[in-house]
């Protein structure tokens, strides 16, 4: 299949972006008509091709088409369907079932693909017995009760989609038929100046749900070393992505996660940005210039950076580099390819 015969439509639920970012990829890669719908009401303002608030589907999605009856129509000229995160993508009398909604593409003759972002398939049984810094362990019977029910059956629903991906690799071990779609980030960070390095480093913390970036273990060093001197310690309740890129192009060094075993978008951002990221990746490490940290080596490895202006500005250029190579599109674009059929 050639680009020309291609219409996608990636949606419905735009995590940190990504939907967005493939889509334009996808557009300025390889001329592919590529959308990016978001039902929801966006309210963290990630960049998307078209927003629409999750109440009155119909009614809002006629109004920013310019009137038509309805957007499903849309959808249903595309050649190519990429889900997120198992939501619906369909509104069918309101029922919302993303396994119906593959189905009755799949019957049109549209192919499907879904993209997992993390604790939509990240098993909680599995990953505390993985790993001893699994946030699973601390986190209530309940919750991972449920939790273990939703990522079990997407991952059993993984199968009905014509190609699987996630977004971390990671989570390869839960889903071993997907292939690793990188996050992308905008372009326009890979030309941000460099920051100067520092020996009272800015060092950001920015958690979207702390529960799962180990938080407990990575905010109480952070302010100790804030109040001795060694680095500045910030902390925000963003309410926008923009607030968030503001906020990493004014630190050294970002501190991900501990837990989960992989940077994610954030962390992306700030290489891209030229920023360090801290973070914990488990056995991942495969050559990204990030410093993998536990709960009992972060304030060493801090002390560290503050105190080497050299190895700080040696990780900038490093960071740079790493997601100018893989999160940049085109490698995600690779990924997409056999999906697409572009290989034949």
């Amino acid at each position: 299949m050639t680009s020309d015969n291609l219409r996608v439509a990636i949606g419905s639920t735009n995590v940190a972006g990504q939907g967005y970012q493939i889509a334009r990829s996808l557009r300025e890669i390889k001329n592919i008509d590529a959308i990016n719908f978001m039902l929801n009401n966006n309210s963290f303002r990630f960049k998307t091709d078209l927003s629409v608030p999750s109440e009155g589907w119909i009614t809002s999605l006629t109004k920013a088409i310019g009137g038509r009856a309805d957007y499903w129509p849309e959808i249903d000229f595309r050649s190519h369907v990429l889900t997120e995160y198992f939501d619906a993508f369909r509104n069918r009398n309101g029922i919302r079932s993303w396994s119906l909604d593959t189905k009755v593409s799949q019957e049109q003759g549209q192919v499907v693909g879904v993209i997992a972002h993390g604790s939509d398939v990240r098993v909680p049984s599995i990953h505390s017995e993985l790993d001893e810094l699994s946030p699973h362990r601390k986190l209530g019977k309940s919750y991972n009760a449920l939790l273990e029910q939703i990522t079990k059956r997407n991952i059993e629903n993984s199968e009905l989609a014509d190609a699987c991906f996630v977004s971390t690799r990671d989570l390869l071990h839960f889903v071993p038929n997907a292939t690793w779609l990188p996050a992308i980030v905008d372009s326009e960070l890979f030309s941000a100046p460099l920051p100067t390095p520092s020996n009272r480093p800015v060092v950001l913390h920015l958690p979207s749900d702390p529960r799962f970036k180990g938080s407990e273990y990575i905010v109480p060093v952070l302010e100790q070393l804030h109040l001795s001197g060694v680095i500045r310690y910030r902390s925000m309740l963003a309410s926008s992505h923009d607030q968030v890129l503001r906020a990493i192009n004014h630190a050294h060094i970002l501190v991900d996660q501990i837990g989960v075993g992989h940077y994610g978008a954030i962390g992306v951002e700030a290489m891209a940005s030229g920023r360090i990221v801290m973070a914990y990746m488990g056995n991942l490490g495969a050559g990204e210039p990030i410093v993998n940290i536990r709960p009992e080596t972060i304030e060493e490895e801090l002390v560290t950076l503050a105190r080497d202006l050299e190895l700080q500005e040696r990780t900038f250029k490093l960071s740079r580099e790493f997601a100018e190579k893989f999160h940049n599109g085109n490698a995600s674009v690779r990924a997409l390819e056999p999906f697409l059929d572009l290989n034949k």
